[in-house]
């Protein structure tokens, strides 16, 4: 069951990196030097966020689901994930809103104006990641690793479909390379939903 679970993690994890190595070039033709600036400006802050919501959660949940499987109780599970779902959603929220409020001043401050919209339509990501990473974490301490390998798939899927078709249609509506970034951006948050 381990193997098997590792295995199918190992193979999703190379399919979202292929996915996701797809998606930079034609993105990259799309945007050009201009619009990847922004692009990335906003990712980069992204991930700052991103990773104050998200570094340990998975692994904790999975720890105390697992835990209390192995203590034969369903109604602590249930607990546990209810808790940390309500919590994570709300700080999740929170974070968003703080993220997408300071969208402004941070583009400003960081020296790329261009990038606001970006992180406006990346900000509500946070919330998504927030409540997956609990879905996510719960499955794992139940060692069902099949349905996070499918979730991370049809999470890239769905980024690189979406993220390419909002660029393409962005840029045929003529565009200037901030709003196409954003809209590159608002297909990948999409995705991440």
């Amino acid at each position: 069951r381990i193997i098997n679970g590792a295995f199918s993690l190992t193979l999703s994890v190379i399919i979202v990196k292929a996915l996701g190595l797809i998606y930079k070039v034609p993105l990259s033709y799309i945007l050009t030097d201009e619009g990847m600036g922004y692009f990335n400006t906003a990712y980069t802050v992204f991930s700052f966020f991103y990773i104050i919501c998200t570094t340990g959660v998975p692994k904790a949940i999975s720890i105390l689901v697992s835990e209390a499987s192995g203590e034969g109780s369903a109604e602590k599970i249930s607990q546990i994930y209810t808790t940390a779902f309500k919590m994570f959603f709300l700080f999740g929220f929170i974070i968003s809103v703080v993220f997408f409020a300071l969208s402004s001043p941070i583009s400003a401050l960081i020296g790329n104006k261009g990038s606001y919209y970006s992180m406006l339509l990346i900000a509500p990501s946070i919330l998504f990641v927030c409540s997956s990473g609990i879905i996510r974490g719960y499955f794992n301490g139940h060692l069902k690793f099949l349905p996070i390998a499918v979730s991370e798939i049809i999470s890239g899927a769905s980024k690189l479909v979406l993220g390419l078709a909002f660029a393409y249609l962005a840029k045929m509506l003529g565009y200037g390379f901030e709003v196409i970034s954003a809209f590159t951006i608002l297909g990948t948050t999409l995705g991440s939903f």
